[in-house]
């Protein structure tokens, strides 16, 4: 073969090859992302096994010109799932303007079918509409024959969004299907910004345009310290407090006038496995990128090199959170404990890791800066 064309051809594999992990390094060894490109994630057990997580093994993620144009989910054996069990779709493919905007999302089945999903917090058909200023005016969920479809209990089909000056969401308001404001909830959101452009206030209405109920925030250091809701009559209804370590979240404490008491929430580590622990070093290494919550069962050799971690029954964590749990696991290895008389090969781990971003933040995110969804 001629020389010239054996290395395009390798470079053309190259550009195509589909990745199932990345690892950190310097930005002067990073290389750029290819614009066009195929992604490939298969989840595993810690050993290296594929698993399936909601009927998914393997999601295929295709890009063109750096823009997530459609993703593919897979089983086990290799072929795109059937749609029986828990997930519906086999696919998903994502449409953007010439500007950029992210306009559309439709769901096909493995036979390449438009498919309902499951029509309670998710369609077939999502579409995006946005102003002269690339702002998104609109999203709407429709079924598989084009119909609008209202969502969960409040039957959510549709919602508008208003902007100041300054580019900032300033109101929502959500609709039914027959265009009529939702009449069993909140239906209009405004927002009010302090003045460094953060969120102060968020003011909830019924479809009557009458304040039902608002939320104050309030910041120190650059961050969200403290929720207060109150209702129109200024009785206060709940709170959330929030705790830092640095820049990390690792502690959340709410209330609800509803509640008997309050709920606290704290990042947590707990290894329990007699004549080891987590070496301080190995515990400020674990700075999660994603959130969760899950006990295993963990194995250890007689070194304390980590070689097993089982999730203990209906108690696993998510499965984006699982997979990076066991990458960081797998290069930690325990130290001796010598306070402890007895040294075993087998323990728990209890672990919650919290949302760095808050609730209503990864909102404001979604409608300010629309991209599709990655997760299942």
């Amino acid at each position: 073969m001629n020389t010239k064309i054996y290395f395009l051809l390798l470079i053309i594999i190259a550009s195509w090859n589909c990745k199932t992990s990345q690892t950190s390094s310097s930005s002067a060894d990073q290389k750029p992302v290819a614009k066009d490109r195929i992604e490939e994630v298969t989840f595993r057990d810690f050993r290296g096994n594929p698993i399936e997580q909601l009927d998914v093994a393997t999601i295929k993620y295709q890009y063109l010109d750096n823009n997530l144009v459609n993703t593919k989910y897979y089983n086990l054996a290799g072929a795109l799932i059937d749609g029986k069990g828990w997930k519906k779709n086999a696919e998903c493919r994502y449409e953007f303007d010439d500007r950029g905007n992210y306009t559309k999302r439709t769901v096909y089945d493995s036979d390449g079918n438009i498919v309902d999903t499951d029509g309670w917090g998710d369609s077939a058909i999502e579409i995006f509409t946005y102003s002269d200023k690339n702002q998104l005016i609109k999203r709407a969920n429709y079924n598989k024959e084009g119909n609008l479809l209202g969502l969960g209990d409040l039957q959510d089909a549709y919602a508008e969004y208003g902007y100041n000056k300054n580019g900032m969401l300033e109101w929502k308001k959500s609709y039914r299907a027959n265009g009529k404001l939702i009449t069993n909830g909140f239906c209009i959101s405004t927002f009010e910004y302090d003045q460094d452009n953060r969120l102060s206030k968020h003011i909830y209405k019924y479809n009557d345009d009458k304040i039902r109920a608002y939320t104050i925030f309030k910041y120190e250091n650059g961050k969200v310290i403290a929720e207060e809701e109150f209702d129109a009559d200024q009785n206060k209804l709940g709170y959330a407090l929030y705790g830092y370590q640095g820049d990390r979240l690792i502690s959340e404490e709410k209330w609800y006038h509803k509640w008997k008491q309050p709920i606290m929430k704290e990042e947590e580590i707990d290894l329990k496995i007699n004549g080891w622990k987590l070496s301080s070093k190995d515990l400020k290494s674990l700075a999660f990128k994603t959130a969760g919550k899950g006990e295993y069962i963990i194995s250890v050799d007689e070194n304390g090199a980590i070689t097993d971690m089982v999730p203990i029954k209906y108690k696993g964590a998510i499965v984006y959170f699982e997979q990076e749990l066991f990458e960081k696991f797998k290069n930690i290895k325990l130290e001796k404990d010598k306070t402890s008389s007895e040294v075993a090969q087998e323990g728990s781990l209890n672990i919650q890791v919290l949302h760095q971003k808050l609730g209503i933040f990864m909102d404001l995110d979604k409608i300010q800066h629309p991209a599709p969804e990655t997760h299942l």
